[in-house]
């Protein structure tokens, strides 16, 4: 993955989630869910550097 992958690589996790999480997630945790801030959290990581992250919607991150 290339830092320039960061936008639509957010676009297609807030997404997914929300649609394969419906009913089952409450929906306002799903809405609040920002594909702009899931950019900018993995263009962090990319500037960063470091360990591989996973990202929570909350803005939590496990390594």
């Amino acid at each position: 993955m290339r830092i320039e992958d960061c936008e639509a690589v957010a676009t297609i996790r807030v997404r997914g989630w929300r649609h394969a999480y419906r009913g089952l997630l409450p929906q306002p945790y799903l809405d609040r869910m920002d594909i702009a801030e899931e950019t900018a959290l993995r263009r962090s990581h990319f500037t960063a550097g470091g360990e591989p992250t996973m990202w929570w919607p909350n803005g939590r991150t496990a390594r």
